[in-house]
């Protein structure tokens, strides 16, 4: 025989739990049976699943017959799980009072802070891991060098408890930074003749590893330059507008290298003619 609770009530993820339903109704009974076989008076459960803290979860839950029914026909009274009531627990709704700073170099992977969270429940497993707000990036999609705000929400909470929640939107300003990245640029020697147009002055950067390089994507703003001269001999290549100013997600250490000068190699000279063979043939004689 399949009994059902009476209405459907709505409440707030740990609030105490109200289960004062009326029987709605009774179905099962054979042979003319009817409900006035039963007496006393029933109590009912929430079905379905429960949090770490041991509340029943935010969703709908169908209430489920306990006990307290009984019958002289020998029935076996169970909950009519298509009819029966339904109790809806809302998330709860939880503030942050702070964000931890964070930092990070350009480049590697951003760490935001930690939201500091005000109303989770004792036994609850729930955390909130903030983001950047409104961050810019550059061409390689790295977050640009710079100091940001930070923030949390609902799609921040995380943990096997975090859907009874809900979470206020919170922002720590000014609370992450991202460095600037180091990164060596080494000039590359050259070599050029007297009297000649210079070479294209290049360079080498340092591979992308943890915490430095140059993060694959990225290209470098500017050009180096060299010493002033067109006389024979060594002129020191230098780091011109390769510079951090230019390249502001990078602190920019530079080696320098040497363009030499060398004197032009002198024009081979022509053969001789041979004389004709008359003018030597006179001289023979």
């Amino acid at each position: 025989m399949r009994v059902s609770a009476d209405g459907s009530t709505t409440m707030t993820y740990g609030d105490d739990v109200a289960l004062a339903y009326d029987l709605k109704d009774t179905r099962g009974f054979v042979n003319g049976d009817d409900a006035s076989s039963l007496s006393g008076t029933p109590s009912w459960k929430v079905e379905g699943d429960v949090s770490s803290a041991g509340h029943p979860v935010a969703g709908e839950h169908p209430i489920g017959y306990d006990s307290g029914l009984t019958n002289a026909l020998g029935y076996a009274i169970v909950t009519d799980t298509a009819n029966t009531g339904t109790l809806t627990v809302d998330p709860l709704t939880l503030t942050a009072t702070q964000i931890a700073d964070g930092t990070s170099i350009y480049g590697d992977a951003l760490a935001p802070g930690e939201a500091t969270l005000d109303g989770v429940l004792s036994g609850d497993q729930v955390t909130a891991v903030a983001e950047l707000a409104n961050p810019t990036l550059s061409a390689s999609g790295n977050v640009n060098v710079g100091i940001y705000d930070q923030q949390a929400d609902t799609g921040n909470l995380d943990g096997v408890d975090a859907g009874n929640y809900t979470l206020d939107t919170v922002t720590q300003p000014d609370s992450y930074s991202v460095t600037p990245r180091p990164l060596t640029v080494t000039a590359d020697d050259q070599r050029k003749t007297e009297g000649r147009n210079d070479p294209t002055l290049t360079y080498q950067t340092e591979t992308m590893t943890p915490g430095r390089g140059l993060v694959d994507g990225d290209t470098l703003a500017g050009e180096l330059e060299r010493e002033t001269g067109e006389a024979l001999g060594d002129y020191a290549i230098q780091q011109g507008s390769v510079t951090g100013t230019n390249n502001p997600n990078y602190r920019v250490d530079f080696i320098g290298a040497t363009l030499t000068i060398a004197a032009a190699t002198p024009a081979p000279q022509p053969e001789p003619e041979p004389e004709p063979e008359r003018a030597r043939a006179r001289a023979a004689a």
